[in-house]
C-alpha cells in the first residue's frame, strides 16, 4: 500500500480553520471579562415607580383634608365648651354635646384628623372649635392649637421617599450595567466554499 503523494505542511505553517479561531478568540474574551451583575429590568423600575405613586397618593389623601380643616378652623373657627357623651372602644368616633353657646344641647361627632381621634373618655369636659360655615367640621381646641403627630402621613411619606430612591437607583444601576457590560453582538462565522471533485 503506497502512501499519498501529498506534501506534509510544516508545523509552523499550520493555521486553524476560521471558525475555530473565532471561537477561541470569543472564549478568551469571555474568560478575561468581569462577570456581569444582575441587570435591573424595566418591570422592577416600573414597579418601584408605581409604589412611589401609590404611597404619595395615600400621603396626600391623608394630609390635604387635615391641613384644610386646620386652616379653616384657625381662620374662622368658633370655640364652645362641650362634654364627651360616647367614645368608641377602637377610637372610630367621639361624640360630644355642646353645653353653652348657640349650639347648646346639640350632640355631634368630632371630625377625624387623618384617621385619628383624640383620647377622650365618656364624661370628659373639653372645648371644641367648629366651622360656622360647615358645623359638621370640628376638632378639640387642643388639636387646633397643637396638631398631633400625623403618624399615617409620616409613615406613608417615608414609604414614598423609599420607593422614589429605589426607582432612581434601579434606573441608574441599569444604565451603569449596560455601559460597562454592553450586550455582545452575535458572531458570524465565515463560510468558505468547498469544491468537490470527482476521483
Amino acid at each position: 500500500m503506497t502512501k499519498g503523494n501529498g506534501k506534509k505542511r510544516p508545523p509552523g505553517e499550520y493555521k486553524l480553520p476560521p471558525g475555530v479561531a473565532l471561537y477561541q478568540q470569543s472564549a478568551a474574551r469571555r474568560a478575561t471579562r468581569r462577570e456581569q451583575p444582575p441587570l435591573p429590568g424595566y418591570r422592577h423600575i416600573l414597579g418601584a415607580f408605581g409604589g412611589f405613586l401609590l404611597t404619595l397618593g395615600m400621603a396626600l389623601f391623608l394630609w390635604l383634608p387635615a391641613h384644610s380643616l386646620l386652616h379653616d378652623l384657625r381662620e374662622r373657627g368658633v370655640a364652645a365648651p362641650a362634654v364627651v357623651t360616647d367614645v368608641n372602644e377602637t377610637a372610630k368616633y367621639v361624640h360630644i354635646r355642646f353645653t353653652l353657646g348657640p349650639r347648646a344641647g346639640e350632640e355631634v361627632e368630632l371630625s377625624e384628623f387623618s384617621g385619628m381621634h383624640p383620647d377622650f373618655h365618656t364624661g370628659d369636659h373639653m372645648w371644641a372649635i367648629y366651622d360656622p360655615d360647615n358645623p359638621s367640621r370640628l376638632l378639640s381646641r387642643h388639636w387646633v392649637i397643637i396638631p398631633p403627630t400625623n403618624f399615617p402621613v409620616f409613615g406613608t411619606s417615608i414609604l414614598s421617599t423609599f420607593f422614589l430612591v429605589m426607582t432612581v437607583w434601579l434606573f441608574f444601576r441599569r444604565l451603569w450595567v449596560l455601559r460597562n457590560w454592553p450586550p455582545e453582538k452575535p458572531e458570524t462565522i465565515p463560510i468558505t466554499p468547498v469544491r468537490l471533485t470527482k476521483p
